[in-house]
């Protein structure tokens, strides 16, 4: 691990201007998802309320708008016996939330303190948080950011993990009333998003032997096929 691999300070994370902040807080979400869905004390409704507040603070952070906390669903496990990582990314999540919704542009230095503990807590990679936060301050300082200038998350670039993912998995849902071409369409389709995706991301040509295993039997070739 590379020697400046630490969290950020409270004051350091003070010091990013009101947008920043909240999208850093919704990276550290991001972040904390990849470990929740491996959580046996959290189940499919829980993660996408989870995501779905993520993606509301986010959008704020992009867009350099409040959000409205009324409208978005947090989890809260402070009273159900769950781990303590899954408790501390509901509360970064949280506290992404509210400092979106808020309507002062600075907070506490108590609410940061909490937000770094929750990041130890929830068991985000030192390394990868402290560069999402170094990846701002550069950002901010040559850009001359404000608390009105928005953050989108596209700043960060991809995450780590995705850089080292050696492979994706993909399910497609479909009707049973479609016809086997169509879906074969769909699977095409889908394959070619995910490549051009892949390759705007710095990668190479993605391969997918079983992918094209499955297409002989998926759509229908031949006469009979027809009609």
């Amino acid at each position: 691990m590379a020697d400046d691999a630490r969290l950020p300070t409270e004051e350091e994370i003070a010091q990013l201007p009101r947008w920043a902040r909240v999208a850093f807080a919704a990276r550290c979400a991001r972040r904390a998802y990849s470990l929740l869905s491996s959580s046996p004390d959290i189940d499919s409704r829980h993660l996408t309320i989870f995501l779905r507040a993520t993606s509301t603070a986010e959008r704020s952070a992009a867009l350099a708008l409040r959000a409205d906390a009324t409208a978005v669903e947090i989890l809260d496990f402070t009273t159900t016996s769950v781990s303590d990582a899954v408790r501390a990314a509901s509360a970064i999540i949280g506290r992404a939330v509210v400092w979106a919704s808020s309507e002062a542009t600075g907070v506490n230095e108590k609410t940061i303190a909490l937000l770094v503990e929750d990041i130890t807590l929830a068991g985000l990679t030192t390394q990868f948080v402290w560069n999402d936060y170094a990846e701002l301050t550069r950002k901010y300082r040559i850009q001359d950011w404000t608390d009105e200038t928005s953050v989108p998350q596209s700043v960060f670039g991809p995450l780590d993990e995705e850089l080292s993912a050696k492979s994706l998995a993909f399910e497609l849902v479909a009707p049973e009333i479609l016809a086997p071409n169509v879906i074969g369409e769909s699977l095409v389709k889908l394959w070619e998003a995910a490549n051009e995706y892949h390759m705007a991301r710095g990668g190479g040509v993605l391969t997918f032997d079983e992918f094209k295993q499955m297409m002989p039997a998926l759509v229908p070739v031949g006469p009979e096929s027809r009609g």
